[in-house]
């Protein structure tokens, strides 16, 4: 299988306009997978031959473009797949999204632009895993407003390197913490996000859920407590009463639906791990009074106009178009100030909860 096609430096305006480098950009090192393993190729040739794949391949500026901020690690997710013994059509869909890409503009707002295409919807995508977070903040968004929150981090003391092992104790345990008589007297229903990071000093795996909860007030003590009895062995917890129901929405989903943290994401070995930790288990779930609440809603493309496939305002932009020029700067601004907005602080694998004075 092809590798994707990406971009490695973002174009320049209005000097320049360079279409992405179409070329491979995996590492030497990294090329012993089943990519370039002909028997794993041959039993699925069926499928990255057929008349749709070669089709898909002429849409590879438009996946450049989707996937251009992360590269690198986007090509180590592709070989952890493989590795993974993922279906091959869960392989050729994650290779092909962004493909069939085209831009749309806003009725209400003109000079808005958005960009739809075929999606993978893998979570180990980083902009599927940017628009799933939206998604959820936005159903929660709904639901929390005028409610009293509190917002709940649980933590594991991890046994063991395996990854599927761990996740299964923390739902295990935090299952157990919800039919603890404390647990029910103070808590009516709530959300929680699944966050998992790896420590390779230790070579161990920190999972911890993040969770959203409505009801009285929770004694930090009390619910360490609880915790301990509930898991055994850990008792690390943070609890703290929530002012802005907006902001700490968001804040947990923007992290907690994308599962690549950075302490993963530079590993091919550790991508594999989790992917395969990961296969058949909810990373979003609720619970009590909120369970049925649906953390997903459809893409709505009313109020939109159709401009042009994306394909075709890269080429009008290299042939000098300037109002297609000006179309992809302004894709492009929003992408990088997305991108700037959700990137880790240095030297932390997430920057840290939002202060004062979102907490009391």
């Amino acid at each position: 299988m092809s590798q994707p096609f990406l971009w490695s430096d973002p174009p320049t305006y209005p000097d320049q306009f360079r279409s992405p480098d179409l070329s491979s950009s995996v590492h030497t090192q990294e090329s012993d997978h089943r990519d370039h393993d002909p028997s794993w190729r041959a039993k699925h040739e069926d499928l990255f031959s057929t008349p749709e794949r070669i089709k898909a391949h002429n849409h590879r500026d438009s996946i450049a473009f989707r996937h251009s901020g992360w590269a690198s690690t986007r090509n180590r997710v592709a070989l952890a797949l493989q590795d993974s013994d993922a279906p091959a059509s869960r392989v050729m869909a994650f290779d092909e999204c962004g493909s069939r890409a085209y831009v749309l503009e806003s009725l209400t707002q003109p000079g808005h632009y958005r960009i739809v295409s075929s999606k993978c919807k893998d979570r180990f995508c980083k902009p599927c895993a940017r628009e799933r977070a939206g998604r959820v903040a936005r159903s929660l968004l709904d639901h929390v407003e005028h409610k009293e929150l509190r917002f709940i981090t649980l933590t594991l003391k991890t046994q063991t390197p395996n990854l599927r092992f761990e996740l299964d104790r923390l739902y295990k345990a935090f299952q157990a913490l919800r039919r603890r008589k404390f647990w029910r007297a103070h808590v009516a229903g709530g959300a929680a996000l699944l966050e998992v990071k790896h420590n390779a000093d230790k070579d161990r795996w920190h999972p911890h859920l993040h969770i959203l909860v409505e009801g009285r007030y929770v004694p930090h003590t009390k619910l360490a407590d609880e915790w301990r009895h509930a898991t055994g062995d850990s008792f690390v917890v943070d609890i703290r009463a929530v002012k802005d129901n907006a902001r700490v929405t968001h804040y947990i989903c923007k992290y907690a639906t994308d599962p690549i943290d950075r302490s993963i994401g530079k590993s091919v070995e550790l991508l594999t791990q989790a992917i395969d930790a990961f296969r058949g288990r909810k990373s979003c779930l609720t619970f009590g009074t909120w369970r049925g609440v649906l953390l997903v809603d459809k893409d709505d493309e009313t109020g939109w106009r159709h401009i042009a496939s994306l394909n075709q305002l890269l080429w009008d932009a290299k042939d000098g178009s300037e109002h297609a020029r000006k179309i992809l700067a302004s894709l492009w601004t929003y992408l990088e100030a997305t991108e700037k907005n959700r990137r880790p602080h240095q030297g932390r694998s997430r920057p840290p909860p939002p202060d004062a004075p979102l907490f009391p």
